[in-house]
């Protein structure tokens, strides 16, 4: 790995035991949705799949109770442990994992699986999906977030031009580039969409602790009768975030 690649495992190394706690804490169904997706296509049962940047195995330990082998393929060896450890809870045999970088991957010249498939990948430009796909023997999937919004605090961020106010994690630009890269590559594609909505119970003092740091003196004056009267005939406030989730799908092409 090159000292960049060391410096970010080690703090998804320190990041892991969160990261997890937040995925077992998610309500989104989308690794449900993707995987049926594959099944339906014919691309895990009595396939090899590779989980690119799998981590603590949120696909790749559901994907092996289909396929026939999978390995997940990750630089952090922490992430990786939770992997192994789900699949341990989980009886699933069929699951290896190999702490390496992408960086390093794309430079072979042998396919590694019959998929190979990667959510959220940070590190792969559109530039580099040549190289990704000769890693698979049959068929590449990419996933990403590609949009998300609410109906409390995105609203309040635009209203108040205050970005902290709703942080969002879509990629909808890579996701566009990935396709652009493949029609000029002339490599047809499928495309999938979904969207998820996860609701969220609210006291008036959690918005207000999560709310009024972010404001100006001003914004809070505004604000804080808003609340007050959100909350005259309820003590607690529903906020409902949509996730976007975007599923791509093409013929690899390692021989």
């Amino acid at each position: 790995m090159t000292p960049d690649e060391q410096r970010a495992a080690a703090d998804w190394d320190a990041f892991a035991p969160d990261y997890v706690a937040a995925q077992q804490a998610s309500q989104l169904p989308f690794v449900a949705a993707i995987q049926q997706v594959l099944q339906a296509s014919g691309l895990l049962q009595n396939h090899t799949v590779a989980d690119i940047g799998g981590g603590a195995g949120r696909f790749a330990v559901p994907f092996a109770q289909a396929a026939q082998q999978v390995t997940i393929y990750d630089f952090s060896a922490v992430m990786l442990q939770y992997a192994e450890q789900l699949a341990r809870q989980r009886q699933v045999t069929n699951l290896k994992t190999q702490r390496r970088a992408v960086s390093s991957l794309l430079t072979q010249r042998r396919p590694i699986a019959d998929l190979v498939f990667a959510h959220m990948l940070p590190d792969l430009a559109p530039a580099q999906l040549a190289a990704f796909s000769r890693l698979a023997r049959q068929t590449v999937a990419l996933s990403r977030v590609t949009g998300q919004t609410d109906d409390f605090f995105a609203p309040l961020a635009r209203r108040f031009q205050q970005p902290a106010l709703f942080e969002t994690l879509p990629d909808l630009a890579m996701m566009t580039a990935y396709q652009r890269q493949l029609q000029h590559a002339d490599i047809a594609f499928r495309h999938w969409q979904w969207h998820f909505p996860v609701t969220e119970t609210w006291t008036q003092a959690e918005l207000q602790a999560a709310v009024l740091p972010l404001l100006n003196f001003q914004q809070q004056q505004t604000v804080l009768p808003e609340l007050a009267a959100l909350f005259q005939q309820q003590q607690q406030l529903q906020v409902t975030q949509t996730y976007q989730i975007t599923l791509l799908i093409w013929p690899g092409t390692g021989r």
